[in-house]
């Protein structure tokens, strides 16, 4: 039991120098992976700055090279003075394009998609939606709708449901003779969602248009309506907003429906005839001449030498506004051809997160240019080398820490199960010491005590104290013979001796105790010398284990062989017995200390404390040799002890 407490703080330190290595470990990953984020941040912040420094020198410089390329068109504008909406938006433009048919067009938009049917869906707030349309369609309750969807307005709804209220407030405003409170409504709707398309395609900053000129008409300001609805035809007609091709086909018919024909035409031609004298008043400025003209519904378009399209716009007085219009990707990638850094026109980030935006306001609409890292950035691709290195680093460690607990935990286990041995072999022998020392005890007591009754009585008793003095010999013998095996080596006399001579020194020793147990043993001696390099006495000790072995082990049958035995360069003293066997599992327990197998225990009533074929093995490995083993359960068993033999070195 005391070595079983002893080995308890063993398994406590070897706990808590895992648990060490195990946080030691964990706390330089720690680090590690701590100084590789901040690096990562120090080198992204780096590269954001490099970055932006780059893109700021290139933004600057195309912005100069856009006012040097745009200046003279706007110093070609003397004044520009007009009412007219679509020739103001025009002249405000930054862009513009001269179609085929020589009507001024803006950058064409791609087409809208149609609205997916779950964006308009009023979700959590259908049910304010049903109350309210209830009440609006309800005589007399049209105020009591107009106040609820006011409500519903303050609860901050999804920009689909507020541009379905404030279109349903604006009609209600109308309905209620309220044209300040409806022009109101349909400006913030025009203003806030311009660009959104409403489900029928429309963009509602057309629809929003519309409305207010249908209003002010409602209202007799028909001019003012009349100006507004021919701006938003111009505006659909030349593709300014973007929208699905049904729906700007209904939006021109329904437009051009309520227009004045005359009205329209007398605006057409008024338009051609200040593009045309707008243009050879820009050409005149500049002393060059004037392209030819392709007429075409009397109008026509300008090449410029610049590499884009030149026009003017024009004023109701005659006045103009110039302009440029250029292929602005292959303008900008003209200029960025040197520039350390890849661009799109995009403007989005990626997913990443990486790059950097500069803006061009110069233009209209706005160019968002988008500046990222070369992929061969070397702040990157250091980074990217140290992470490997890092990780491969930590791989390692891991590896490393994985194989030293495999290995202190076999250890730990190796150290418990030879405790559990020890405590076994303490065990066993103390139990066969106190057999013979109780025999021994009892034996003198008698004679003390002088309880014998004859001569005969007196020699058994004498023949009965040699053999228990003999058997506590026998087990000293065998501790001692096992500590002085441990050596290796150390100790022993090595000298060339016949192994039949050992041999049958072994078999001498032994046949005392094989009569005592009628015992018989068959000895095969070789006809030829076999000699060795071995210790004598450590050969015949190993000998007489074997033999001891097949006494115990043979069961009913009481008889065994000893053999001299050669196999080309060696020779083996083989040691048989026709007992219970060996089973395969138990091939290599058998050799290490303190171990006796169940089994055999239950078979025989003979003492031991499992060392006997550990000593063995420990003398056979110190002579170079090795313990060879043919056994099968139920057939007996055959050890042999090989050695090399000495006629044989080289």
């Amino acid at each position: 039991m005391t070595r079983e407490k002893s080995s308890v703080p063993s398994r406590r330190w070897f706990a808590l120098a895992v648990a060490g290595l195990i946080a030691a470990s964990a706390g330089l990953i720690t680090l590690g992976a701590r100084s590789i984020v901040f690096e990562a941040r120090l080198l992204k912040k780096q590269a954001e700055e490099r970055l932006g420094a780059t893109a700021d020198a290139t933004t600057a410089r195309l912005r100069t090279d856009l006012e040097a390329l745009l200046d003279p068109v706007r110093r070609a504008a003397e004044s520009w003075r007009g009412d007219l909406v679509s020739v103001r938006r025009l002249a405000e433009s930054g862009f513009f394009y001269l179609s085929a048919e020589g009507r001024p067009a803006w950058p064409r938009p791609p087409l809208a998609a149609e609205p997916p049917p779950d964006e308009w869906a009023p979700g959590p707030f259908e049910d304010d939606l049903r109350a309210a349309e209830k009440w609006e369609f309800t005589p007399g309750r049209l105020g009591d709708a107009v106040t609820l969807y006011q409500t519903l307005l303050s609860k901050k709804p999804p920009p689909a449901v507020e541009i379905h209220v404030l279109k349903a407030v604006a009609a209600a405003h109308r309905k209620l003779q309220r044209p300040t409170e409806a022009l109101a409504v349909y400006a913030d709707l025009a203003d806030r969602f311009g660009d959104r398309p409403d489900p029928a395609g429309w963009p509602l900053g057309v629809l929003a248009r519309a409305r207010i000129a249908d209003v002010w008409e409602e209202s007799g300001d028909r001019a003012r309506a009349r100006t507004l609805r021919a701006a938003l035809w111009e505006d659909v007609l030349y593709q300014r907003w973007p929208m699905t091709a049904a729906a700007r086909e209904k939006t021109l018919d329904e437009l051009q429906a309520r227009l004045d024909g005359a009205d329209r035409r007398r605006a057409e031609r008024r338009r051609v005839e200040a593009w045309r004298a707008a243009a050879a008043r820009f050409w005149k400025t500049h002393g060059a001449e004037a392209p030819g003209w392709r007429s075409r519904w009397g109008s026509g378009r300008l090449f410029a030498s610049a590499g884009g399209w030149v026009a003017a716009a024009p004023a109701e007085d005659g006045a103009v506004f110039g302009n440029v219009d250029l292929d602005t990707t292959a303008w900008v990638s003209d200029r960025l051809k040197n520039t350390p850094a890849t661009w799109d026109g995009g403007g989005e980030r990626p997913a990443d997160g990486t790059g950097v935006t500069r803006t061009l306001w110069t233009v209209h609409p706005p160019l968002t240019l988008r500046f990222s890292a070369p992929a061969g950035d070397a702040g990157a691709s250091l980074f990217r080398q140290r992470t490997r290195a890092f990780a491969g680093m930590i791989a390692l460690s891991l590896v490393i820490l994985a194989a030293a607990l495999v290995l202190a935990a076999r250890a730990l286990r190796r150290e418990s199960e030879t405790a559990a041995l020890k405590t076994d072999f303490v065990a066993n022998v103390s139990h066969e010491l106190r057999t013979p020392l109780s025999s021994i005890a009892y034996i003198g007591e008698r004679l003390a005590a002088g309880r014998v009754r004859s001569e005969d009585e007196r020699r058994e008793l004498h023949d009965m104290l040699r053999l228990e003095t003999d058997r506590l010999k026998e087990l000293v013998d065998q501790a001692l013979d096992f500590s002085r095996s441990l050596t290796e080596g150390k100790g022993y006399d090595f000298q060339t001796l016949d192994l039949g001579d050992l041999a049958a020194e072994a078999l001498r020793r032994f046949e005392g105790q094989a009569r005592a147990r009628d015992f018989v043993i068959a000895f095969a001696p070789s006809p030829n010398p076999a000699p060795v390099r071995a210790d004598g006495r450590a050969v015949v000790r190993a000998v007489m284990n074997l033999l001891d072995n097949a006494l115990k082990y043979s069961g009913e049958t009481r008889r065994g062989e000893l053999a001299i035995v050669a196999d080309g360069r060696e020779a083996g003293v083989a040691v048989r017995d026709f007992g219970v066997g060996i089973a395969d599992t138990d091939r290599e327990r058998i050799f290490e200390k303190f171990v006796r197998l169940e089994h055999h225990m239950k078979r025989t009533r003979d003492g031991g404390v499992g060392l006997g074929l550990a000593m063995v093995k420990n003398i056979m490995d110190a002579h170079g040799g090795r313990v060879g083993l043919d056994s099968a359960p139920g057939r007996g068993s055959v050890f042999t002890l090989w050695f090399p033999r000495e006629d044989t070195k080289a």
